[in-house]
């Protein structure tokens, strides 16, 4: 029973007798992995420019620990609400690694690198500017804590 199991699978991978899987290959996987590398090493970036950017702020109102509790509270809560407009930034990274999983891709997918790398480049200028436009609400959240005690 050996035998034959072996024999069919050396047949298999033999070029000659299997299919021919250079077809099912995906010629830009490399670009596509470089975009992924650069989008989220852009996303990170500004997400972690971003949170030091808020805790510089929050630092700045000069509020005791409860009310910096609850303004903390109700800013991430803000954020929360506006994860549908983030997702759009984060949506290029998501796309490109689908397409490194399809066996067969057009021939242009990939042919304007510049094309992909100006996609990538406004997801994190997206991104960025999505959080940017959050950080006033810090100055809301807080004058409410500060009111309530």
């Amino acid at each position: 029973m050996r035998v034959p199991v072996i024999l069919l699978a050396m047949m298999a991978s033999h070029p000659s007798v299997g299919a021919e899987l250079s077809l099912y290959e995906n010629p830009c996987g490399v670009q596509l992995q470089a975009e992924i590398k650069f989008v989220e090493g852009g996303l990170t970036a500004v997400l972690d420019k971003w949170r030091l950017e808020v805790r510089a702020r929050f630092d700045a109102k000069k509020l005791n620990q409860s009310q910096r509790q609850s303004a903390e509270q109700a800013f991430a809560s803000l954020v929360e609400k506006t994860s549908t407009e983030l997702g759009k930034g984060l949506s290029i990274s998501g796309l490109y690694r689908t397409l490194t999983l399809m066996p067969v891709l057009a021939p242009g997918t990939c042919k304007d690198a510049a094309q992909l790398r100006s996609l990538s480049e406004q997801s994190i200028a997206g991104y960025e500017s999505v959080l940017g436009q959050m950080l006033p609400m810090i100055d809301t959240v807080a004058d409410a804590a500060k009111k309530d005690g």
